[in-house]
């Protein structure tokens, strides 16, 4: 059995590049605010990898201490209702520095609620000048100076030999280290290679390039200070993101320390036994054990046989279900089919009290929701467009077809065919559907050749709200995604999903090939592989070991609901200083009463449990 990372977690700590941190960017915000349970420690010391957020911080702070002063001084005025501050006390250095602030700082701010409260006049923010005394154009110079120093020592870090260059291998070892590996990412890739064609057309004016001319020599193309440097400066360039911080996942190296960890652990379970009941599946070997990650941002690990090729089989349900809600509307499909859990086997016959299939993780909603794959085209075509919209979600990944397997579940699929038929007499499909030709796709469907590397870019696609995260190409809406999410949430994983959803806590989907696609919103998508099911039908090693990864890393969607002595609450972000100082001296009190891993635990709002993809 083969072990394989997209990217080296024992390479010595030395060797990674220093990091800065900016504030984080749209749906990395909530992320990069709670993620720092994937943060190694850090000294006591001011580094480099805090310095931009400080210097954002400081920015702010000497503004509202400007306020404050100014405020503070024109008292007498401020009961006289006088409107504004005279220009001499606004541009005064010396009156500007009132040493009378930290004192009387929240007496001050006190008083100016209170008169606000009597409906008088407030006071106009200062115009110029800052604490310090120093024009907005020397302050601005200041901390523009001040980052660009920061970012000459992360360009030095990555300029080990110290020859005042670093090469586009160097970046892309660098980015490697993130999780990031062009080989990979066809994104990325391809941003690497316009850079590389930047490089290059600089260099010789007489001839332009293009991406198509850029060969494996272009690793060796040399980035000086400036061009580095602009590269860090456009903030949501997936580069500059990778080497200041601000990717989904940030200590990169010990979140896969510790998944392998969790892996190795669950790897001894033997417990289960393959699906007999398609004969195909019953000659799979039950020792097969892989993983794979894919982060909102691209970042990748896999572990074992994660390139092993299985049927997807019920995991093509949720995808399937996304392209038809695309398709005709999340309320055309419920007409069909409902949303609740069945509470009973996955292929049992039982319809909910309006006579359709109880939702569309299950056998008869999933062949119902076949029968609304564009009707109008001829049944060869249904498939090809099923199979061609799973590539896309999967990143462009070559996604194979089993026809043996396809024929072995149609020549022993009777329940099937007595489900839709069942099905038909209660009057569950669209009229002038044909039950035939419907079973066949879903037959066909369940026979796609997937891996743990496709699959769970497939689940980190979903995750990143319906945008693959290697291709940045918009797959499905984001209204769709969350509505794919309830219900894998709900009903994912068959009637075991009640208990899932309680010790998990995850949008899941599993499959009788033995795979698991899990999906956390807005962080990333996972696949586990391995055929020894339980008697509910779910993988054994892949049920275990999410619940011990989600123990870990606290991953359930609910964890922010139980007490915390660790992690603020995202509202904290805007508090005053005192609220925090009081937060984190009750936090110390509550640390006993609940022993906490040695990663802080990712929560996730629930009302951005979908990122809204970028128009």
């Amino acid at each position: 059995m083969k072990d394989r990372s997209l990217t080296n977690v024992d390479e010595a700590e030395a060797d990674t590049p220093l990091h800065l941190t900016h504030p984080p960017n749209h749906h990395h915000q909530l992320l990069h605010h709670q993620n720092t349970n994937l943060t190694s420690p850090q000294t006591s010391e001011k580094n480099v990898h805090d310095f931009l957020m400080d210097l954002h911080n400081d920015d702010k702070r000497e503004l509202e201490t400007e306020d404050h002063k100014k405020q503070s001084e024109p008292s007498s005025s401020l009961i006289n209702a006088s409107p504004t501050i005279s220009s001499s006390s606004s541009s005064s250095p010396s009156s500007s520095s009132s040493t009378q602030l930290p004192q009387n700082g929240n007496n001050i701010s006190k008083n100016i609620k209170n008169h606000r409260n009597e409906n008088l006049p407030t006071v106009s923010p200062p115009i110029s000048g800052t604490a310090t005394g120093r024009s907005p154009d020397a302050f601005i110079q200041s901390k523009f100076e001040q980052e660009r120093n920061s970012i000459s020592q992360l360009f030095s870090s990555l300029d080990k030999n110290k020859k005042g260059f670093v090469t586009i291998g160097d970046l892309e070892q660098a980015l490697k280290k993130e999780g990031l590996d062009s080989k990979y990412n066809p994104d990325l890739s391809c941003i690497i290679q316009q850079l590389a064609a930047t490089i290059v057309n600089g260099m010789q004016s007489e001839k332009t390039l293009t991406i198509s001319d850029i060969t494996e020599e272009y690793r060796n193309l040399e980035i000086d200070f400036d061009t580095f440097y602009n590269i860090i400066q456009e903030k949501d360039n997936i580069i500059s993101r990778a080497l200041t911080g601000r990717l989904a996942i940030t200590d990169w190296r010990n979140f896969c320390a510790e998944i392998e960890k969790i892996f190795e652990e669950t790897r001894p379970l033997t417990d289960g036994n393959v699906a007999t009941y398609i004969p195909q599946l019953a000659e799979v070997n039950p020792n097969y054990y892989g993983l794979s990650i894919c982060t909102v941002d691209g970042q990748r690990f896999s572990l074992g046989d994660c390139d092993v090729d299985f049927t997807i089989q019920s995991c093509s349900k949720v995808f399937t279900y996304c392209l038809v809600c695309e398709d005709i509307g999340a309320d055309n499909v419920h007409q069909y089919v409902g949303f609740e859990p069945s509470g009973v086997s996955f292929n049992a016959f039982t319809l909910d009290e309006h006579n359709k299939p109880h939702n569309p993780m299950i056998n008869a909603g999933a062949i119902t929701v076949c029968s609304l794959v564009k009707p109008e085209l001829p049944p060869s075509k249904r498939f090809t467009y099923i199979s061609s919209k799973f590539s896309r979600f999967a990143g462009g990944s070559k996604i194979g077809f089993d026809n043996a397997t396809f024929l072995s579940e149609k020549s022993t699929g009777d329940r099937n065919f007595a489900l839709a038929y069942y099905m038909e007499e209660n009057n569950v499909f669209p009229e002038g559907t044909n039950i035939e030709d419907t079973l066949d796709l879903y037959f066909q469907q369940c026979s796609i050749l997937v891996n743990c590397n496709s699959l769970a870019t497939m689940a980190a696609t979903l995750a990143n709200g319906g945008t693959c995260p290697l291709t940045n190409e918009i797959i499905v809406s984001a209204d769709t995604v969350k509505c794919a999410l309830q219900l894998m949430l709900s009903c994912g994983m068959y009637d075991f999903s009640g208990n899932w959803s309680c010790t998990v806590g995850l949008p899941a989907k599993s499959g009788v090939a033995g795979a698991i696609c899990i999906v956390i919103p807005s962080v990333m998508g996972m696949c586990i592989f391995s055929p020894r099911l339980d008697k509910r039908g779910n993988s054994v090693r892949g049920v275990e070991f999410c619940k011990r990864a989600s123990d870990k890393f606290e991953w359930s969607l609910f964890d922010r609901l139980v007490p915390n002595p660790v992690c603020h609450s995202p509202c904290m972000d805007n508090s005053n200083t005192s609220e925090k100082e009081l937060t984190s001296s009750l936090n110390q009190d509550q640390k006993t009463k609940r022993k906490r891993t040695s990663f802080q635990p990712l929560v996730i709002e629930q009302s951005s449990l979908i990122k809204k993809p970028k128009q």
